[in-house]
Formats: C-alpha cells, sequence, structure tokens
C-alpha cells in the first residue's frame, strides 16, 4: 500500500490541474496532432460560392449591391442547387433597387435559401477568460420573412483557435449547419473535424456565378453556402491544421463534420480521471522498482498506446478521448519513483568509495601487464609514468624519459587527438600518428588519450600502440580499390575523385579543364582472335605508351574493358587536341608480342570545362559522345558536338522523325559509280541512302543510321533501300544502261531470319538477275558473329549473290575464316587509299590487301580514290576496281543517268558491237 502512495498524490495533483483547465494547451496539442494523422476528403454535399479576391478585383466596390446577390441566388436555384444559404451581413438597408430585386429572388427560391444571424463574440475589454458576451445581427425583416434564419457563431478557445460549432448565443434557432442538415432547432455544441481536407471542398467564384459562367452540375443536388474567403475583408478565423479559415470555410467544414458523422463530442472528464487512476494503482509498483531506463520506455510505451487508442476512438466513434491527464498522471508517477531512485543510489555510493580503493590497486597491476603502451604526461606535457609495453615499443627504459617532453617520442605530442577548434576537448575515438624510436628510426601508432584529476593535479593518459603493419595493408587496400588490376592505372572510382578535384580547381580560378575519352578501335576482335591472355598482354603495353605523353598533373584512368579517359587540368581546346594527337602517335607504332606485329588505333573523344559540362559525369559522357562520333567518321580525335549527341534535342526529336520519313518516303538514294580499271569505264554503282529531312535538308547515313540500329529502324530502311536500289537497276537496264548494284548490309541484318527471302522476292519483282547484286558487308560485322555471318553469305551466294566484305583491313578477321566465306571481292578501307600517295605504310598495306585478294581468286575494290595520281597508282599496283570523288561524287539517278552517257567514264565506248551487259562485267 504504502508503494501505491506517491501515485495517488500524483493522480490527485494532476486532476486538479486538469479539472481547472490546465492541461487545454496539451489536449489541444494532442487533438490537432490526431486531426492531421486522421485526414480524410469531403463528402462534397456542400459547395462554396466565395467572394474571392478576383471578384473583389473585377466589381470594384464593396459591398456589392444585392441586386448581385439577387442575379447570384437565381442561378444557382436554376442550376438545382438544393438551398442557398448566405453567410453574408444584410441586417441594413441599401438602395431601394437592390433590396427589391433581392426580396423577389428570395420569394422566387421558394423557401430554399438560409440567411445568417450572425453572432460573434466580443471580448470585454480588460476582461479575463470569462469577460465579454455575443453580439447579433440579424437580416432585415423583408429578408428574413422569404427565407429560414440560421445561426451562425465563432468564439476561440483560449489559444485563440476556434474548434468548436453550435455554440449558445443569442439567437435560439437553428444554427446555419442545422439548417443545412434540414433541422428547426439546434442540435448543440460539437468540435469540427479538423481532419477533413478543407482545401478539397468544392469553392467557385462569386464572380463566375453572377456572370453565370459555371459549371451547374457542380452544384445540382447540393447545398450552397456564399460567404467571403477574401484576406482583404478580414474574415479570416484562427483554425487548428489550416491555421486561418474564411468563416464560410469554417461553416462549410462544420457541415461536412455533420454531413460524414464527424460531429465530435468531447468525453466526461471523469473518464480520463479514471483511466489515470486505474494506471497509477497498475503501473505505479512497477515504475517504482525499475530502472529509470526501463521506467521511462514504460513510460513512453503507455503514452504512445493511449495515443493510439485515442486515434482508434475518434477514427470510429465521433468522440474525442481526453488522455492528458492518464500520461500526465504516468509522469508524476514516474518523476516520484526517479527521486527514490536516487535515494536508492545515493546509499551505493558509499559502498563504492570502498571498493574504488580496491579497484586502484588492480588497476596498476592492468597498467603494469597491459598489451598496448600506456603514457602519463602532467599539464606541461612532460612524461610522468611509461609502462613496460611503452618501454618494448619505443625501446626506451622508463628512468630514460621521465620528465622529457612526450613531443620527444610522439611527432605533435598529444595535441592530435585533442578537438579541432583548439578547446582542448579530447577525442573519443582512437587517432593515428608518427612515434619515434631510441634509434631515431619512425614507425605508425594508434594512440587515444583520456583527462583524469589526481590529488588536484589533471593529468592525460595516453594508449598507443604499434599499426605498421595495418598501415601497409590498407594502403594495398585503398590502392586495390582505386586502381586497375591489370594495368594499375587508376580506375573509375579515383578517376572522379580527381576529376572533381580538377573541376574544383577550375571554377575557383575561372580557368579550364579537358576529359578526353578514349576508344580503341576493334579490341575485341584481337581477344576473338588472339585470346584474352593476348588481349590482357597488349593493354598493358598501351597503358605504359598512354602515359608517356602526359604530363606531371595529368591521369589516365582505364574506365572499361577498353577504354581509357584522361584528365587535363588548366588545359584549354588547343592543349588538349595537341595531348590527343600525341596519344594517337604514341599507339602508331605496331606492338610486337610473342612474334606478332599489331597494329592498335584508337578514337579520342574530347570534352571541355566549362563549354560542355559543369561536372565530371557530364563531361565523361560528352567525351564518350565525342569518341564515338570519331569511331562513326572514322577520324581519329574529335570534339564533342551537340548535333552529334544522340542523347541531345536534336537527336531525340530526329529519332521520333525516323520512322515517319521512313513511312512516308523522305529517303532518297544516291548512286556513286564503280570503275573497272582495265576499260576505264563504269560498270557498277554503289546505292548510299541519304535522308532529305523537311528542316535539317540532306543528312548523310553518319547522322541516322546509329539511330536506326539504335532504335530497331535498321531493318525497314534496309528493305526500303534494296526495293529502291533493285528498281533503279532495272530501269537503267531497261535505259540501256546495264549497272552492276551494291548495297550495304549491317551487322543487324545479318541477324535477321528473313533476309535471304526478303531479297529474292525483291529481284524477282522487278525482273534483275541476282548476280546483278552485290551485299557489302563490313568486316566487323563479320568477326560479332561469324558463323551466323557465314550462314547468311553462303545461302545469299547459293542464290547467285555476290558477296563483298567492306572496310577490309579494319578488322582483325583470320586468313582461314575468309577461305570459308563465298566472297568475290575485297573491298580496301578508305583510310588506307586517301593517303597512300604520303604513307608508304598505307600504300604498303594497300599492295598487300590487293596481292591477298587475287591469291584468293578475289577481285579487289578501292575506294577512296580522290586522285589521279592516286588511281593510276593503284592499276598499277593490279587494283581492279576504284570508287571515289575522283571519278564522281554520289549522285541522284537522274544526274547518274546522265553521267553514265557523257562523262570520261561513260558506258559509250565500253563495249563494242552491241556486247551484253554480262559480256562486260569484269
Amino acid at each position: 500500500m504504502n508503494k501505491r502512495i506517491p501515485s495517488l498524490l500524483a493522480v490527485l495533483l494532476v486532476g486538479v490541474i486538469y479539472l481547472e483547465g490546465g492541461m487545454d494547451f496539451v489536449e489541444h496539442s494532442l487533438m490537432d496532432l490526431r486531426f492531421r494523422l486522421l485526414g480524410q476528403e469531403p463528402t462534397g454535399k456542400v459547395v462554396v460560392v466565395a467572394a474571392d479576391a478576383r471578384s473583389l478585383e473585377s466589381l470594384k466596390v464593396w459591398p456589392w449591391p444585392r441586386g448581385y446577390h439577387a442575379t447570384v441566388l437565381n442561378h444557382l436555384v436554376e442550376a438545382g442547387a438544393t438551398e442557398v444559404a448566405f453567410d453574408l451581413d444584410l441586417s441594413s438597408p441599401s438602395a431601394v433597387k437592390e433590396d427589391d430585386a433581392l426580396e423577389t429572388a428570395l420569394k422566387a427560391a421558394k423557401g430554399r435559401t438560409i440567411l445568417a444571424v450572425a453572432s460573434r463574440w466580443q471580448q470585454a475589454p480588460g476582461g479575463g477568460k470569462s469577460g465579454g458576451g455575443w453580439v447579433e445581427t440579424q437580416p432585415l425583416e423583408r429578408f428574413s420573412a422569404h427565407a429560414i434564419l440560421a445561426g451562425t457563431s465563432q468564439r476561440p478557445e483560449g489559444d485563440g483557435l476556434i474548434r468548436r460549432h453550435n455554440l449558445e448565443t443569442l439567437f435560439q434557432g437553428p444554427s446555419m449547419v442545422d439548417a443545412l442538415m434540414g433541422k428547426s432547432s439546434p442540435d448543440g455544441s460539437f468540435y469540427i473535424d479538423f481532419g477533413i481536407n478543407a482545401a478539397s471542398i468544392t469553392e467557385i467564384s462569386y464572380l463566375d456565378v453572377l456572370t453565370g459562367k459555371f459549371d451547374a452540375a457542380k452544384v445540382r443536388g447540393r447545398k450552397v453556402i456564399v460567404g467571403t474567403n477574401a484576406v482583404r475583408l478580414g474574415e479570416q478565423a484562427a483554425v487548428p491544421v489550416q491555421g486561418s479559415l474564411s468563416g464560410t470555410i469554417l461553416e462549410a467544414l462544420a457541415f461536412e463534420s455533420v454531413a460524414s458523422g464527424r460531429a465530435l463530442r468531447r468525453l466526461p472528464p471523469a473518464l480520463g480521471l479514471m483511466g489515470a487512476l486505474l494506471l497509477s494503482l497498475l503501473l505505479g509498483p512497477h515504475l517504482d522498482t525499475a530502472s529509470w531506463r526501463r521506467g521511462l520506455l514504460v513510460v513512453c510505451g503507455c503514452s504512445a498506446g493511449l495515443f493510439g487508442l485515442s486515434m482508434v476512438v475518434q477514427a470510429t466513434a465521433p468522440v474525442l478521448l481526453d488522455i492528458s491527464p492518464m500520461v500526465l498522471s504516468l509522469v508524476a508517477i514516474y518523476a516520484f519513483a526517479l527521486v527514490r531512485h536516487i535515494d536508492r543510489q545515493h546509499l551505493g555510493l558509499l559502498s563504492q568509495t570502498a571498493e574504488a580503493r580496491k579497484a586502484g590497486i588492480m588497476m596498476r597491476h592492468v597498467v603494469q601487464n597491459s598489451s598496448d603502451a600506456i603514457i602519463t604526461v602532467d599539464t606541461l606535457g612532460r612524461i610522468e609514468a611509461f609502462n613496460p609495453a611503452a618501454q618494448s615499443l619505443f625501446h626506451f627504459l622508463a628512468a630514460a624519459v621521465r620528465g622529457r617532453p612526450i613531443s620527444d617520442l610522439v611527432a605533435g605530442g598529444l595535441s592530435a587527438a585533442e578537438a579541432s577548434d583548439g578547446s582542448g576537448r579530447l577525442l573519443s575515438t582512437p587517432v593515428e600518428g608518427v612515434g619515434y624510436r631510441r634509434d631515431g628510426s619512425t614507425f605508425h601508432l594508434e594512440m587515444s588519450v583520456t583527462s583524469s584529476s589526481l590529488d588536484g593535479q589533471r593529468i592525460r593518459v595516453a594508449f598507443m600502440r604499434d599499426i605498421t603493419e595495418r598501415k601497409k595493408q590498407e594502403a594495398a587496400l585503398e590502392h586495390q580499390a582505386t586502381h586497375d588490376v591489370l594495368t594499375q592505372l587508376p580506375n573509375r572510382i579515383l578517376l572522379q575523385e580527381r576529376a572533381e578535384s580538377m573541376l574544383r580547381q577550375a571554377k575557383e580560378e575561372d580557368g579550364n579543364a579537358v576529359v578526353l575519352v578514349l576508344d580503341l578501335d576493334r579490341f575485341k576482335e584481337v581477344n576473338d582472335t588472339l585470346g584474352h591472355k593476348m588481349g590482357d598482354l597488349l593493354l598493358q603495353r598501351i597503358a605504359r605508351r598512354l602515359e608517356e605523353p602526359l604530363r606531371a598533373d595529368d591521369t589516365i584512368a582505364r574506365i572499361g574493358g577498353d577504354e581509357f579517359a584522361v584528365l587535363l587540368p588548366q588545359a584549354g581546346i588547343e592543349p588538349a587536341q595537341a595531348m590527343a594527337r600525341l596519344l594517337v602517335a604514341a599507339l602508331a607504332k605496331p606492338f610486337e608480342l610473342q612474334g606478332l606485329a599489331l597494329r592498335v588505333d584508337v578514337s579520342i573523344g574530347i570534352a571541355l570545362y566549362p563549354d560542355h559540362g559543369q561536372d565530371a559525369v557530364s563531361l565523361l559522357q560528352h567525351g564518350d559522345v565525342a569518341m564515338y562520333t570519331a569511331k562513326r567518321s572514322r577520324t581519329p580525335v574529335a570534339l564533342y558536338d551537340l548535333e552529334q549527341d544522340l542523347s541531345s534535342v536534336r537527336h531525340l526529336t530526329l529519332r521520333g522523325e525516323l520512322k515517319e520519313a521512313v513511312d512516308k518516303d523522305h529517303l532518297v538514294l544516291h548512286f556513286q559509280p564503280k570503275i573497272f580499271a582495265a576499260s576505264n569505264r563504269a560498270f557498277g554503282v554503289e546505292a548510299l541512302v541519304r535522308w532529305n529531312h523537311p528542316e535539317h535538308g540532306m543528312l548523310f547515313p553518319d547522322d541516322f543510321i546509329p539511330l536506326a540500329e539504335n532504335t530497331g529502324l535498321i531493318k525497314p530502311i534496309t528493305r526500303w533501300v534494296l526495293r529502291a536500289a533493285v528498281a533503279q537497276c532495272a530501269e537503267w537496264q531497261r535505259q540501256g544502261l546495264p549497272m552492276n548494284l551494291s548495297v550495304n548490309c549491317s551487322a543487324r541484318n545479318l541477324m535477321e531470319d528473313d533476309l535471304p527471302q526478303a531479297i529474292d522476292a525483291i529481284l524477282r519483282e522487278y525482273g534483275v538477275p541476282p548476280d546483278r547484286l552485290t551485299l557489302e558487308i563490313t568486316e566487323t560485322s563479320l568477326i560479332e558473329d561469324p558463323e551466323r555471318a557465314l550462314q547468311v553469305a553462303t545461302y545469299l551466294h547459293s542464290q547467285g549473290l555476290c558477296i563483298s566484305i567492306d572496310d577490309f583491313g579494319t578488322g582483325y578477321s583470320s586468313l582461314n575464316y575468309l577461305r570459308r566465306l563465298p566472297v568475290q571481292e575485297l573491298k580496301i578501307d578508305k583510310s588506307f587509299v586517301m593517303k597512300m600517295d604520303e604513307n608508304e605504310s598505307d600504300e604498303k598495306l594497300v599492295l598487300s590487301i590487293i596481292d591477298l585478294a587475287h591469291n584468293m581468286g578475289l577481285r579487289s575494290v578501292a575506294e577512296g580514290v580522290e586522285t589521279e595520281a592516286v588511281w593510276e597508282r593503284l592499276r598499277a599496283m593490279g587494283c581492279d576496281v576504284g570508287q571515289g570523288y575522283y571519278f564522281s561524287r554520289p549522285l541522284p539517278a537522274e544526274a547518274l543517268s546522265e553521267w553514265l552517257r557523257t562523262s570520261a567514264w561513260s558506258l559509250k565506248k565500253r563495249a563494242v558491237g552491241g556486247a551484253s551487259a554480262a559480256a562486260v562485267r569484269p
């Protein structure tokens, strides 16, 4: 029984405070929190027509002529509103004409109108909590005779917020909410449910109703409250949750509370006090004996449970449960219990003093036998105590260091363990430092320092251990985490860190910076042909070559299988291009690996800060875009260009327009002639697709073929090219201009199961023999899926088509694989042909390919012939066919027809005596 007395006293104290209203603030705060957590949408049975700021601005006058109210009432009745309540002051006469108009409208409404009897609580001057009274205003008799009168009352609580509705006033009739609900007498006061979302109550501007420009469906079959909500009219009331609402919205919210069954009633205070008493009897003894942590946990848990219970009660029944007396009773009981705990602990401290002496002896034993070095230092930083482990760590005897500064043994003394703000506070976590041994050698150590007082003097105790081996392991792990295992270059993680540092410096100095993205051309073919072991060895050699031209503060990193990135701090476009050329030159010399001479080409993209990006991610992305531009254009280096960015707005737009271009026949074909070296006459053409864009003009394949491959449109485009090219070939044949036809075929086309059947159908449709058509397949496409390429090429060859390997010399296809392919033609890549008269190595490579083709019984074709000297040199080498700007640029079909008849390479002198086309084909 004695243990329950403090609990009962606590409940008694809380009860007195509660009944005197001392907990109203707490209860109101909990009530408002429940409103926020138990939010719900309104029923939609009431609509507010608001005299808002827009209406005031448009109508220019206030108060408005009552003729406006009459018009609004008529419009609402005509729209089907069941009842219209005016929350406006109609207590004084206005212009006779205006009042007559309103009275007429009220009569026409036939009792469906409710007029407000406004009751406002007026605080007495200097009055206390209860000082003040109600002030009432009623509509004019001529208006009230044709309408229902309903009271509106707003009286704030002690905290200045309005929470309740239907407070007792001078007016004895129904409230506006009661009237809207069809009740003829007051239904008692209730708490408004501010959990209902007031913002979702349908609100129509007074101006829209006045002018008839509103949706009648919004008011049909609903109650309507007409009032003000403009802040400038001062019609705002302080409320919970929302902060402030207009009186009209507040009436609508009260109506929604009743309509949704949420007119909340507060349970009797006795229920809360009984709950507090019950909790004190049940939990008081437990809190008295439990630890302070457990007691706190119990109080918090019970408080949370009570709050949850009040939420459940409020959510399931329209009642408010006061929990503040129960919660505060628990807090008071816990406070009493805590005081009793402190008393008991005081007795315990007396016994602990004796134990402390014994513990001191034990502590000295621990210090002497500890494996960690323990050093005691006075306020001047001089060593006072030095345990055996410290002697072993520093190789000093205790007598030799006693009285010496700790800085003789530890770099910087113990300052590293103090807070960085210089306050002298000690860090709770260990810090690292450098120690000095007797022989002058240094080592890494970890130390933590505590401060204590001994006989009134402040001392510091430092705990230290040797972490040299751990530091070595950490350094090795850090290197592994930030460097590529194969090449030992920085990896993407370290690149990102250095790029961010480089950009910070550039921003601070208002300078420039450069990111280069490098990709080795066709490196995958090295792995596929020579194996990954050879590929890894080649990557290591490439990494060392790429490091050679770099400056000391430049960074090169490996960021992918065959992809690298270079950071150039404080560099602009010209140094960036110069460095890119040095990197290309570094890889120009073949790599000698296991008896093989491997040539490696590289494509480099350049992105500049701040022109092409403000952060490391965007610069790397744009460098990658520029790299792919270089790869597509077959130039070693390319600067980022928004026009080439497949993810740019322009390309995203083109991506959407490309399908439409295919469907609406916006693609066109140009044809470039191929010249037979033996006769110096044209014998065939290559079909090259163009996109005649309505805005951007004539677009070349590099502008849209990558988009087509990414979006799956390459198949219909290839079908269109085949059909259009074969149709033109048939037309030339009818004109007496028989031409062989070459069409490009991509790697994705080779993956299509129905490609052979589609080609056969097109040839049959236009009556063109299969041997007139040559499919040009790039060497890279063959390497991507050799078996599939062999299967498709074999089938096409069996149907009579000619197969040509395009861009030969740029890949790593094996001779054994070439022998298996049913190929009739090798087409030498133009990058070797264009500069063979300037570059001896290119000329040798071209000659080697020509000899290889002839030794395999194949025709050799050189593309990129731009000068007479190159063409004559190719003929002297034995090249069979030439193609390039020296003969003709790609031309539309009509222009090429004229060229075939009139040029120096024309067909006129090609055959004598009307020889057939078949007879003159090479």
